[in-house]
């Protein structure tokens, strides 16, 4: 067999992955499918903060939440994570799940603030560091 490494597009890693997930997951019966959703948060035209989540049987799972660096602390964090979640309960989900970083204390804060709790630390993870899988019940 001869193969050829090369670079790919985000669109075409997105299609191969989704059509090839989809048919590894029904094969094992494992997971069902997911669907990809991303909200931006916008001050006078300018993005200012987004998130990126992933809806799979009934649960919210949030891949990535940003705010603009010099914005943080204004509670810009606090209405998106709060537009997910009600968006996740119009959606009929009943659970929101992410995972974040030991080294993030300020935003493993604004998380259990937010009602989250840690339901499992995943050691050494990424990056050489722990990583907390935590989740909030809609």
């Amino acid at each position: 067999m001869n193969i050829e490494i090369r670079k790919i597009s985000e669109s075409g890693f997105t299609e191969f992955a989704n059509k090839e997930w989809d048919i590894v997951n029904k094969k094992h019966n494992l997971l069902p499918p997911k669907e990809n959703y991303y909200f931006g948060v916008y001050q006078d035209n300018s993005l200012i903060a987004y998130a990126k989540i992933e809806v799979r049987d009934k649960t919210v799972e949030i891949r990535d939440i940003l705010v603009k660096d010099d914005l943080t602390g204004r509670g810009i964090g606090t209405k998106l994570l709060n537009h997910i979640e009600e968006w996740g309960k119009v959606k009929d989900c009943n659970k929101v799940v992410l995972k974040v970083p030991s080294v993030y204390d300020k935003t493993i804060k604004f998380y259990i603030k937010q009602c989250y709790s840690k339901d499992a630390t995943l050691l050494k993870y990424y990056y050489g560091c722990d990583w907390y899988y935590m989740s909030k019940k809609l």
